[in-house]
């Protein structure tokens, strides 16, 4: 059985972003690597954000 996993980034408009990209950065720092995530999830502005996080295949 395969682990899958998921990054779900809440809304906020500009300022849910930047808290976004704070805690993403604060998980890369931790050696979490929320760019291989299997599914991505977000509100709004957020999405934006998710798909950032998104490595290319």
């Amino acid at each position: 059985m395969k682990n899958e996993h998921a990054l779900v980034i809440g809304g906020g408009g500009v300022a849910g972003i930047a808290l976004g990209n704070g805690r993403a950065g604060g998980l890369a720092d931790a050696g979490v690597d929320v760019t291989d995530a299997d599914f991505l999830f977000g509100t709004m502005d957020a999405t934006k954000s998710a798909a950032r996080r998104r490595r290319s295949p």
